[in-house]
């Protein structure tokens, strides 16, 4: 019976037979069956048989949602038994942003095997655009959850983006204290911009009114990392990660510009080939977590 409900509780994932059908790769006449061979050894309906749909009596949904928990915590058990008899392949194959290095992912990562024991970590930083089918990689750090239908994606990090310039770039060339008026200072733009053929916007901190950015960028980067080396040299002014210049803004030694408005937000998702449940997603996502509490 037990195999019986963790098949119903796969159905009911989808609102439509002919769906869970097709996801599960068998005949709706067999989930049918299977549904009506389990209520007869219940005792009591589970969906109702006058709709299309896969809608459920007030049974099946207590059912569907007591065992929903239970199958989860059988998934990670499963795959921490299959790591100890190593029936999984050893090795984690992991992209991770370049222009996040400085945030520590190995220093947590290293320490897998106090959680995994015999698994080996392959890093890779990139910069660009996340495929981990194409390059045959097991879970990316991705600004953008840009993921496929079978994979899992959470969402782990995120951090506005303030524009900011050294006291420096200040005593150089005068403090922008206008959106007008940036046009006349050398402003660094992010790469996807460009690609995206999108016109920038800024957001009101009071209401989140949207200003577009009519800025005539000479230079383009898809690291934060160099654009905040650029903004402490005084040569630029930048978006960063508000996260990444706390410290620097404590000090003084950088500034906001317009701090009014901000360019949005910059989102970090893991996407990963690994079901969410499985014991490797998510013991690589507790730890990359960790690091950002960390940072």
């Amino acid at each position: 019976m037990y195999d019986d409900i963790l098949f119903f509780v796969s159905v009911v994932a989808y609102d439509k037979f002919s769906v869970a059908a097709e996801k599960l790769g068998i005949s709706q006449s067999t989930i049918s069956r299977k549904i009506a061979a389990l209520e007869q050894q219940l005792n009591f309906k589970l969906i109702k048989r006058d709709s299309r749909n896969l809608e459920l009596t007030e049974y099946g949904t207590n059912l569907a949602a007591a065992f929903h928990e239970i199958d989860a915590e059988v998934e990670a058990m499963l795959s921490g038994a299959l790591l100890k008899n190593k029936r999984y392949n050893n090795v984690i194959n992991i992209l991770l942003p370049v222009g996040m290095a400085n945030y520590g992912f190995s220093r947590s990562l290293v320490t897998i095997n106090d959680k995994l024991e015999g698994i080996d970590l392959n890093l890779t930083y990139y910069a660009g655009t996340v495929d981990i089918d194409k390059y045959n990689y097991d879970l990316a750090v991705a600004s953008q959850a840009s993921k496929k239908e079978y994979h899992a994606a959470t969402l782990i990090y995120s951090s506005k983006v303030i524009i900011v310039c050294s006291q420096e770039y200040i005593q150089k060339y005068g403090l922008c204290s206008t959106i007008e008026d940036l046009s006349n200072h050398m402003v660094v733009g992010n790469v996807r911009v460009l690609e995206e053929n999108m016109i920038p916007q800024l957001f009101r901190e009071s209401d989140s009114e949207i200003t577009q950015l009519l800025v005539d960028y000479k230079l383009y980067l898809n690291s934060f990392i160099e654009a905040k080396n650029l903004v402490m040299s005084g040569l630029v002014i930048s978006g960063l990660l508000e996260d990444d210049v706390k410290e620097e803004l404590k000090s003084g030694k950088i500034v906001r510009v317009l701090p009014d408005y901000h360019v949005g937000y910059m989102n970090y998702y893991l996407v990963s080939k690994f079901k969410s449940d499985d014991v490797r997603y998510t013991t690589v996502l507790e730890l990359l977590e960790d690091s950002f509490k960390k940072y």
